[in-house]
C-alpha cells in the first residue's frame, strides 16, 4: 500500500459511508489522481459561481486536506530537478502502477496551485512543489509521454490530451497539435 503523512485522499470507488469498496486493491491503493480531479472539481465550481462563502466555509477544509496529500507524495529528485511522484496508477488504468504520471503530477501541481492562491496561511511549501512539480516531456520529439519510460505503446486512453482539456494547461498550441497527433494513433 502506498503511504502518505499527511491530508486526505480520496477512495477510487466508495460507498454511502465513504470508504474504499474496490474490489480491486491496485486500484483503490494507487489511482491517485482521483483526490487531484476533486480538488479540480471544486476549483472549477468556485469559478463558475464566485461564491467566496461557499469557498470558506465548505471548500477550504477539502482544498487544504488535497494540498497536504500531494505534498505528502512529493518528493524531490536531483536528477529530475523537480518534485515527482511514484507509483501511481494514471487514468490510463492499463498502464498499472508507473512513476509520474504525467496526468496525475499535473493535477497534483494545480491543486497546489489552487491551494496556495486561495487558502489563508497556506504553506510555501506548497507553492514551491507545484512551481517545480516534474512533468514528463519528450524534448527530442515535443510533445508529453503519459509517465516515465513510456515507450508508444497503445493506451487504452490517451491521459496527456487531458492537459488541453480540461485543465487547460498554459501550452503553445503546436505542443497541443503535437500531443494530440502522437495519441490519436495509439
Amino acid at each position: 500500500r502506498v503511504l502518505f503523512r499527511s491530508g486526505a485522499m480520496f477512495p477510487w470507488e466508495s460507498a454511502v459511508t465513504g470508504s474504499e469498496v474496490c474490489p480491486g486493491e491496485i486500484y483503490s491503493d494507487y489511482e491517485q489522481h482521483i483526490t487531484g480531479d476533486i480538488a479540480f472539481a471544486v476549483r472549477q465550481l468556485w469559478m463558475a459561481s464566485g461564491d467566496q462563502q461557499w469557498l470558506r466555509n465548505q471548500a477550504f477544509p477539502l482544498i487544504r486536506a488535497t494540498a497536504e496529500f500531494w505534498a505528502s507524495r512529493a518528493i524531490y529528485n536531483d536528477s529530475k530537478r523537480g518534485y515527482v511522484i511514484y507509483n501511481v496508477m494514471p487514468p490510463d488504468e492499463d498502464a498499472e502502477v508507473v512513476n509520474n504520471s504525467a496526468y496525475t503530477n499535473m493535477i497534483a501541481k494545480l491543486n497546489l496551485e489552487f491551494a496556495h492562491e486561495v487558502l489563508p496561511n497556506a504553506s510555501e511549501n506548497w507553492k514551491t512543489i507545484a512551481q517545480n512539480m516534474y512533468i514528463p516531456f519528450d524534448s527530442t520529439n515535443d510533445y508529453h509521454p503519459e509517465y516515465d519510460g513510456y515507450q508508444g505503446i497503445e493506451v487504452k486512453q490517451a491521459d496527456v490530451i487531458l492537459l488541453g482539456y480540461p485543465l487547460m494547461v498554459n501550452m503553445s498550441s503546436q505542443l497541443r497539435r503535437n500531443d494530440l497527433s502522437f495519441y490519436e494513433p495509439r
